[in-house]
This record gives structure tokens, sequence and C-alpha cells, in this order.
């Protein structure tokens, strides 16, 4: 298990070598000075790079946390106050002065502007979604088992040092199953299905295991999406689950793209 980086000056950061490592904070794993697959998603700067809004990304982020470790909500978020009207309508919006100030207000409050602000319905939202993960007969397992959360593999990759972070590593008798949480807008696993290729999930699938087998030896023996919905619910208001296996032909054809643009971003990434 690697020293905590906390401590660590940012040479050390960017002299932090090849290996698994479970003890980095994301923040410590941006970071450090290697590519990740999103940095080729955008040097690509094609359709597959998904363009996410910050909204999105925390909603995917909180989801994901509420489902690893929940206790650590404290330690990067707070939530704000029931921000809505007697009719339901959203009283502060964050893209105007007004709405801005009352935000920062708001993380004064907390003693610190460091924090991440979350607003009341989407902390709530963001629990919904972690609970179903971790209850729902398609995905519960994944979060029963013995596994490691929020592990960070670097490793060289056609001769460059990459790096990535694998949101579950989950041992199967000797051998290794690697978990990816999405949240996502589909509203089924056919939809999702359908999105793979348009937003990298094959290649960052085929990216992470490649990760993972050039820093231990190990080939994983399964890469899995687990998955939850925002927008489809069961009778119960319970999120939608589902989780996606991917096959070797899909993993193989998310090599090819993220071993074409890997090269290319080494070739030319650099260039004027």
């Amino acid at each position: 298990m690697t020293e905590a980086l906390a401590t660590k000056p940012d040479a050390a950061l960017a002299a932090y070598g090849p290996g698994v490592h479970r003890n980095i904070t994301d923040s410590e794993y941006r970071a450090l000075p290697y590519v990740c697959h999103s940095d080729l998603q955008e040097f690509a700067a094609c359709d597959v790079k998904r363009k996410i809004s910050s909204a999105n990304a925390q909603a995917g982020n909180l989801a994901e946390l509420f489902a690893l470790d929940p206790t650590s909500y404290a330690l990067r978020y707070f939530t704000l106050p029931d921000d809505r009207d007697e009719e339901g309508h959203q009283k502060h919006k964050f893209n105007t002065d007004l709405g801005k100030a009352w935000k920062l207000a708001q993380q004064k409050k907390q003693g610190s502007v460091a924090y991440e602000a979350v607003r009341f319905e989407n902390h709530r939202a963001a629990q919904r979604r972690g609970d179903a993960l971790t209850k729902s007969k398609e995905t519960g397992a994944f979060f029963a088992c013995e596994r490691k959360a929020q592990v960070v593999v670097i490793a060289e990759l056609d001769g460059v040092l990459c790096k990535g972070m694998l949101d579950l590593e989950l041992p199967q008798d000797g051998e290794v199953v690697i978990g990816d949480i999405k949240t996502t807008s589909m509203l089924d696993a056919v939809m999702f299905n359908e999105s793979i290729v348009k937003y990298g999930y094959a290649s960052q699938a085929a990216f992470y295991c490649d990760l993972y087998a050039s820093a231990t030896d190990i080939v994983p023996r399964d890469f899995f999406n687990i998955v939850v919905s925002k927008t489809a619910h069961d009778d119960d208001g319970v999120p939608v689950t589902w989780r996606v296996r991917y096959t070797p032909e899909m993993l193989a054809f998310g090599r090819r793209w993220y071993q074409d643009v890997l090269r290319l971003k080494e070739k030319y990434g650099n260039a004027a």
C-alpha cells in the first residue's frame, strides 16, 4: 500500500511510478502527470468525445460516492438548504449574479469556500441512486462482496505512462473483475448499449483492462459497467439499475480505438 500523497510535493507526485495504488484521492489522482482515457477523448475531439456539464459530472460523482463510501461526502461537499418556493420552482439560479452570491454566502457559512455545493434535491437524488446500486438485484452483488474502491493504476501502454482510476477492483477466485459505475439518462440497458461506442465506454473498458494487466501481469477476467438511470424508476420510485458485461469483441474494438489515438497523441499531441 502506498504512502498517502497529501503531504507529497508536486515533484513527488510527478515521480509517482507504475503500480496499483489504493489510497490516492481524486484530486491527487488528477495531479498525476500521466495520460488518462479522458485525455485521449479530448485529443480525438470527435463524436466519441462527450462534453459533460458540471451538473451531470456532479450527479455521476455523487452517485458513485454514495454507493462506494457515503461517509466521505463531508470531506468534499456540503448540501445547500432547500431552495424551492411553494410552487416547487427553484429560487436561485447559479448562472445569475443573485444566485452566485447566494451560493457563496452558503459556502462561507460552512467556514470555507473550498467545499463543492450540492443542491438539496440533487443530494437526495444521489442518495437514492447510490442506494439503488447497492441494493438492486442486478448490481448489489458488486458492493456486497470483497472489493477495493477508487483504485489508481499507473502503467505503460505502448511505451506511454498512463493512469486510470477504477471504481471497483473485485478479487474473484484468484482472478480480478473490474467494475465501472455509470450514471446515465438512458432508460434501459438497450438504449445504454447503443451509446457505448458513441461515448467511448468500450475504449475506456479496454484501456482500464490493459492498464491493470500491464501493472500487475493479471489480465482482468471481466469488465462491467454498473449503471443507474437518472430518468427511469420502478413503480416504487427506485432508480432502475443494470449491468453490462463487456465481451472480448467489445474490448477488441475499444482497444483499437485507444491504441490508435494514443499513438497519434504521442506523435502530434505536443506539436505547436
